[in-house]
């Protein structure tokens, strides 16, 4: 007989099915690391092949280095799936699988499995891809959102859905990572919750990476409640990036560096200094006031203290009553700092040639900071450039301006967390806790300075 000798040092020969036929669980990393192989002269040899264990009678076929493609065999009879281009991703594998599992059922009932096929295809077509129902959303649904709000949505959509940017960097991001980011040309069926994680993932900014998916979160679930796409995606907190809190970037204002900033603040802040003024340092006199007010109020500078109008102030009992704020109307008190603050901008008002002296009539008198030059709102609405020069002035670190409502509430070392709570406007706890801590941070260095300057006393002694 000529198999006598067959044995594990010499084993039978495999035939081509045994070579291409291999039984596993379809996976990602599994189909993405498929090969054919290849002779000495490039030619092929034979298509590599995964069978699926949890789906009999389907497998994958790899017959170039660029493509695999899913078929389904059953009753000795192949029907073709799909094709798919390398890298796979997880959902495809999974859609091909639930088709398989579909041409199965109607071939038991009877169907022809290639008019379910050829349906397929139909609806396949006939079906929105997702940026199509991102502009469907963007027409019917952000309407009424507020203006701030909803420019900020169709510029994220813009920049990281149309890839509509002249940036170099965010193009080179693009470009890098364009199989990942590219999700706009999907039929809104295939977007699935690894979809959307890994496009978060390829965008390196984190807080831009968490404000799109947040933005693509609320689509999807308008998608599914308008029968969109039947698969309703639930995000976790753990597909987000993690993000630190603006006051935990970097340390607020020490007191000793507010009260430099407020020397520079106050230079010619007296009614009648303004006749020693340039034209540069008028324009600067109601941002410099503004930054006071913003800091002793411990207000939000852009929408409480900036847009702040008279009739919401009463200077005899020290009140200000603001219409419009990020928790709704708000009352608060205010100390004798902020109060001599608003009494000398309200005397600014009727003294001749003063920069802030406008007629009653004009609408800008409404408004206690109105705008010096021609604007869409009748108020200074950015102060940035001033409070750049003060801190430079000051010799102080420049940091954003919101570290004024950040420094005042810090400086507060006798009031308590509920009354932070209360008078800084709050619904919870989690910011008041933050400054908090900061409170006790500056407490320690406090200490440690005086400690330090105890000891140099002594020992010069």
């Amino acid at each position: 007989m000529n198999n006598i000798n067959i044995g594990h040092n010499n084993p039978p020969k495999k035939t081509r099915d045994d070579l291409i036929k291999q039984r596993s669980e379809l996976t990602k990393s599994l189909i993405n690391n498929m090969k054919p192989k290849y002779n000495g002269l490039g030619k092929r040899i034979t298509p590599q092949q995964y069978s699926d264990s949890k789906e009999s009678g389907f497998y994958v076929v790899c017959s170039s280095k660029e493509k695999v493609s899913f078929w389904l065999t059953i009753s000795s009879k192949r029907y073709f799936l799909s094709s798919q281009n390398l890298p796979v991703k997880s959902f495809t594998i999974t859609e091909n699988r639930e088709l398989a599992k579909e041409l199965k059922y109607s071939i038991s009932k009877g169907v022809d499995p290639r008019e379910v096929l050829k349906n397929k295809e139909l609806e396949r077509q006939k079906e929105k891809t997702f940026s199509q129902v991102i502009d469907e959303f963007s027409q019917k649904q952000i309407k009424n959102w507020k203006y701030s709000t909803r420019t900020a949505f169709q510029n994220r959509v813009k920049v990281w859905i149309n890839f509509n940017t002249r940036d170099s960097r965010v193009r080179n991001i693009i470009d890098k990572n364009f199989k990942d980011l590219n999700i706009g040309r999907l039929k809104i069926s295939a977007i699935t919750r690894s979809v959307l994680t890994d496009y978060h993932k390829a965008i390196p900014y984190k807080y831009q990476a968490n404000r799109i998916l947040d933005d693509l979160r609320i689509i999807m679930k308008w998608a599914f409640s308008k029968g969109h796409t039947k698969t309703e995606i639930k995000l976790e907190e753990k597909d987000f990036h993690e993000e630190l809190k603006r006051i935990e970037k970097a340390d607020p204002y020490s007191p000793e560096d507010w009260l430099k900033m407020r020397a520079v603040c106050v230079k010619n802040i007296l009614p009648w200094s303004h006749k020693q003024m340039d034209s540069v340092e008028k324009k600067r006199l109601v941002s410099k006031l503004a930054i006071l007010l913003a800091y002793y109020t411990g207000r939000r500078y852009r929408s409480e203290v900036l847009a702040l109008k008279w009739n919401e102030i009463d200077l005899k009992k020290s009140w200000i009553s603001l219409k419009d704020t990020k928790e709704g109307p708000f009352s608060f008190p205010i100390n004798s700092t902020a109060k001599a603050i608003l009494y000398l901008l309200n005397r600014f008002k009727n003294i001749k040639d003063h920069p802030l002296n406008f007629k009653l009539e004009n609408i800008k008198s409404r408004y206690v900071f109105p705008s010096m030059t021609k604007s869409k709102k009748n108020h200074i609405n950015d102060i940035r450039k001033t409070f750049g020069y003060v801190c430079k002035t000051a010799n102080v670190d420049i940091k954003c301006c919101y570290f004024l409502r950040h420094s005042f509430w810090t400086a507060q070392k006798n009031l308590s967390t509920d009354a932070k709570k209360v008078l800084g406007g709050w619904k919870s706890n989690d910011m008041v806790e933050t400054y908090d801590k900061k409170t006790d941070k500056l407490k320690m260095e406090f200490r440690d300075q005086a400690a330090q300057t105890l000891l140099q006393y002594k020992s010069n002694r």
